[in-house]
């Protein structure tokens, strides 16, 4: 279980979020049963001790709203789609370090990447133990994407 995760300067940035996924991705793939993310939700960008900190959720006191950060994005590809007992598949070939897949205990497969490139980029993706669960998608330039096949 990893337990304690980096919290960023407060800004927020896709760039940071780039970076968590793939601390998210390192863990869950090596072994790590949950990511706990240390920050839901701030008033700003300032924890309750003062530092400024990255969050999932900005929240304006004042004008009453709140905006969803780019980890928000990162933290729901793995946890909207992967569920509690999931077993990590291994991913080989030239994106096996910014991909993982996972496959569900009703037996769907997820497959989590990350596009880090500021280009399109295509991506397949076949399951040897599975004929017929296989794809082909373009990833958008600098993007996450999560792919769910029954």
């Amino acid at each position: 279980m990893q337990t304690e995760s980096e919290c960023g300067m407060g800004d927020n940035s896709w760039q940071y979020a780039e970076y968590i996924f793939h601390l998210v991705n390192h863990y869950l793939t090596h072994g790590a049963i949950a990511y706990t993310y240390w920050n839901m939700v701030l008033a700003g960008t300032e924890s309750t001790w003062g530092w400024h900190q990255n969050s999932l959720f900005s929240v304006d006191t004042e004008a009453k709203t709140f905006t969803r950060n780019p980890e928000y994005y990162v933290m729901r590809h793995y946890s909207h789609f992967i569920k509690p007992g999931a077993r990590v598949l291994d991913v080989e070939g030239r994106f096996s370090s910014m991909a993982s897949a996972y496959e569900n205990p009703d037996g769907t497969l997820v497959v989590v990447v990350q596009n880090a490139l500021d280009r399109e980029l295509e991506f397949s993706f076949s399951d040897p133990d599975h004929a017929g669960r296989a794809f082909t998608a373009t990833l958008a330039p600098r993007s996450f994407s999560t792919f769910t096949l029954d």
